[in-house]
Order: structure tokens, then C-alpha cells, then sequence
């Protein structure tokens, strides 16, 4: 939280870096919240973190911009917007134009004693598919994608489950020194 004054004299990347890290917590704290509101409390948190991390860029001068956008993993949050601004990537409605590439890990129990009662995780190869499909529609995203795809690529190799609470908390720390 910032006060007024901390308001009003932020630098606009930083105001939007600070925004992004106060989504990221609820986003975080949502995953603690009832079986039933993790899911879409956890989906507006994302949306909200998605637009204000990505919108760092336009906040910076051109050279650090020019430095963000080489970053794998801007890049790929920079895909993941993109993707949602124009999809519901969680939703598995049969109206949904893809099959939801983000799932919800939910831990239920009595005295369950895990940290979140639910994660997000992405499925890779959807989440694949949905950006070879965006790539053949738009020609605008032939910079962005193919970088998130290989990106998350790496990812997937890493880790048997890519927890998307790590690449957003590893994202806002990788980004934090280009915040004038």
C-alpha cells in the first residue's frame, strides 16, 4: 500500500511495479481463500497482475524498454495478456475458443495443512497450442510469442508442474532493476 503522498511522487513504472507486486499478493492470498472463490478471485488477481506487470514497459524510457522486452520472461507475461485480453484462458465453458491452459490445483481436507488451499499451474502443451494459434491469426505477436513459447519450453523442462505463483514472483524480481 502507499499513502497519498507516496502516490502522487511514484515514478509511473514504479507505480505500476508496485501495482503489479499488490496483485501478486492477493492473487497469493486468494489461493488460501474457500475451495469456492479460489478460482475466480484467483483469475481477477491474474488479470489485474497480467495488465499492470506488462504495462511497465510503456512506463519506461525506450532503452529499458528495449531491455524488458528481451527478458524470456516479460515476454512470455507479455503473451500471456495479450492471450487474455481477447480469451478467458481459465475457462472451460463450452463458448471458450480454447481449452483452458491454466488449471487449479485445490488442496481439500480437514485441517489440511498446506499453505494455499489452491494453485494455478499451466498446461503446457495447451498453452502451446493456444499461441501456435494466435501466431497463425495475428503476425503482430511474431516477436512475443515464439520467445514465451520457448520460455515456457524451459520451464517445463525445469519443473514437472510449471506453478504459475513462481514465474509471476520470479517475473516481478527479474523486472524490478529496469524500474526507473
Amino acid at each position: 500500500m502507499l499513502t497519498v503522498n507516496e502516490f502522487t511522487s511514484t515514478p509511473p513504472s514504479k507505480l505500476r511495479l508496485k501495482e503489479a507486486q499488490f496483485f501478486l499478493g492477493k492473487f497469493e492470498d486468494a489461493g488460501k481463500a474457500g475451495h469456492n472463490d479460489t478460482l475466480f478471485l484467483m483469475t481477477s488477481y491474474l488479470d489485474a497482475f497480467l495488465f499492470t506487470f506488462v504495462s511497465i514497459e510503456e512506463m519506461v524510457p525506450d532503452d529499458i524498454k528495449a531491455e524488458l522486452r528481451n527478458l524470456e520472461i516479460f515476454k512470455f507475461f507479455k503473451a500471456l495478456r495479450n492471450i487474455s485480453t481477447h480469451h478467458v484462458i481459465l475457462s472451460a465453458s463450452s463458448e471458450s475458443k480454447f481449452k483452458p491452459a491454466v488449471s487449479r490445483q485445490v488442496h481439500i481436507g480437514v485441517n489440511c495443512k498446506v499453505p494455499q488451499n489452491a494453485k494455478f499451474f499451466i498446461h503446457a502443451e495447451r498453452l502451446q497450442e493456444i499461441f501456435d494459434t494466435i501466431l497463425i491469426g495475428n503476425k503482430n505477436e511474431r516477436h512475443t510469442i515464439p520467445n514465451a513459447k520457448a520460455f515456457l519450453a524451459k520451464e517445463q523442462v525445469k519443473n514437472q508442474r510449471v506453478i504459475l505463483l513462481d514465474l509471476m514472483k520470479k517475473a516481478v524480481n527479474d523486472v524490478f532493476d529496469y524500474v526507473v
